[in-house]
């Protein structure tokens, strides 16, 4: 085996080793992205709740309390 040959699969090792790293750091970023807008909206659902109850009460529409009004379902 050659000096040049040597070099050579060192550089193509190395490439592969940064093509895997780019793809986890894209696949990472593309997971931290999901994580972060279902967060935004389960907290834009959330905020919108009780406003929304809140404004039928003060309308005077009905509103029937259920079991998960006050527990977990």
């Amino acid at each position: 085996m050659t000096t040049t040959t040597r070099f050579d699969e060192i550089a193509s090792r190395a490439r592969r080793s940064r093509v895997r790293d780019a793809a986890f750091a894209l696949l990472m970023a593309g997971l931290f992205a999901l994580g972060f807008s279902s967060v935004r909206a389960a907290t834009i659902t959330a905020q919108a709740g009780p406003a929304l109850q809140s404004a039928q009460t003060q309308a005077g529409v009905a509103v029937t309390p259920t079991v998960c009004d006050h527990t977990v379902c």
